[in-house]
Order: structure tokens, then sequence, then C-alpha cells
């Protein structure tokens, strides 16, 4: 699993949730006919993520995410030495000031979230809009149960070592989480073609159960943080971050 960071610059009328899946087209543009190719046709769940994250006091950050070596491979070629960004519908070229560049282990992440103790509260800061659907419907706000089989099922998607998702599993897990808090909004993410009802804000989830259960939850909730959650997540949708 690799994830880049670039430090962009941008201009304060284009900081919108417009751009989100406008970069993902910059970003198909950038690489290898072979990779988009194989992106679209080759993995039921795509292994590239991307999203922009405003920063009120900091550069914004364009991050992609990587689950397959071989695009990362491809990713690292493109990027080490990176142009500015092309946005084709406003002609306009975002600078790209610093490129950060890191690998993760899922084992180490797996150790890392069992050695943190026992926890029973986590919040969540949303910071890209997210949003289920099921029924050929979108939800405004958030379920325990849709949250964590979105990020199950990407997860058996992308590790092949590990398998996290069966109904039991989910079952207990929609039984014993409960959203103890939040601080959620309510949004739109503008693709093409339309516009997705989301959210956006935090959220604290009370982790109930045994400790080893919680720890694995806590896991769970950290490569969700890469993979991201819900809908669109490719396009832009669906970052949060564990506070």
């Amino acid at each position: 699993m690799a994830q880049f960071q670039l430090e962009i610059e941008l201009d304060e009328h284009m900081r919108t949730n417009q751009l989100g899946s406008v970069f993902h087209g910059a970003l198909m543009e950038m690489l290898p006919s072979s990779a988009v190719n194989k992106l679209h046709d080759g993995f039921s769940y795509h292994p590239l993520k991307q999203r922009l994250i405003f920063q009120r006091e900091d550069k914004d950050v364009w991050e992609i995410v990587s689950f397959d070596d071989a695009l990362t491979e491809q990713l690292t070629n493109v990027l080490q030495r990176p142009e500015p960004i092309h946005i084709k519908h406003q002609d306009v070229h975002v600078p790209v000031l610093k490129v950060h560049e890191r690998t993760y282990d899922i084992d180490e992440l797996l150790n890392e979230s069992f050695a943190e103790g026992d926890i029973h509260y986590v919040t969540v800061h949303i910071l890209t809009p997210m949003s289920f659907k099921a029924n050929g419907r979108y939800s405004l706000f958030p379920d325990v149960r849709k949250f964590f089989r979105s990020i199950m099922l990407q997860f058996d998607a992308f590790v092949t070592k590990y398998k996290m998702y069966d109904r039991d599993t989910l079952d207990f897990i929609a039984e014993q989480i409960h959203i103890a808090n939040d601080q959620l909004k309510s949004t739109r993410y503008y693709v093409e073609g339309g516009k997705i009802p989301s959210f956006t804000g935090e959220m604290t989830l009370q982790l109930n159960g045994p400790i080893h259960f919680r720890q694995l939850l806590l896991f769970l909730l950290h490569f969700g943080s890469f993979s991201g959650c819900g809908v669109k997540t490719s396009l832009g949708m669906g970052k949060y971050i564990v506070l």
C-alpha cells in the first residue's frame, strides 16, 4: 500500500467539491494508457484512490493511494518529477510544490493498532464528502453497518493475506458499535452527470465488545483512512482521518 501526498497551490475559487473528480481525470491523463485500461477493466474494486484535501492554514494536498504494486511503480515514475497539473476544462495549470511518498505494510499497521491499548471511543473526521448507496438511493447520514461493510469489502479486495468480511462478523459489529456523537453536515459532491447527496464533519464511535475485537475495529478504521469509505472513493469521496 503506497500513499502519495502532493502539496499543491490552488486558487480560492477552485477549492470546491467540483474539483475532486476533475483531478481523477487529470491523473488518468498522466498515467500510461495500459495502466488506465487495466484500472477500468481489471479490478472488481478500484485500487487507485485520490482525493483533494483543502487545508486553511497549510498548502492543499492531493492524496493518491495505490493498492497495486505495478500501479505504485507507475505512479512513482510519473510523480517523481511532477509537472504542473493541467485542469483541461478550466485550462489551468496547478503548481506542485512538493511530493511525499510513503509505503505501508499491512502487518505493521495491524500490530500498531493492537498496541494502542484498551480504546472505547474513536473520533473520525470526514474530510471529503461521504455517502452510501443502497436500493438505488443515497444515504444522507452514516450507518455503522454500511460504514464497516465498505471498509471490509475493500480490504478483502486489496489484501489477499487476510479475510475480514462475513455477514456474521458484520452483524456483530453493528451490534457492538454505536455513534455516540456527531457534528456532521450535509453537502453535495459533484461528479460528471450529477450531484451526490453526502456529508462531512466528525463522528465519535463507541466501541464495545472484547478488547481484541475493539483493536481489530481500530485497525479497520486505520485501513479505511487510506481506502476511503462509501461510494466514489476513486473520484475523491469518502476520505477520513482517525483523530
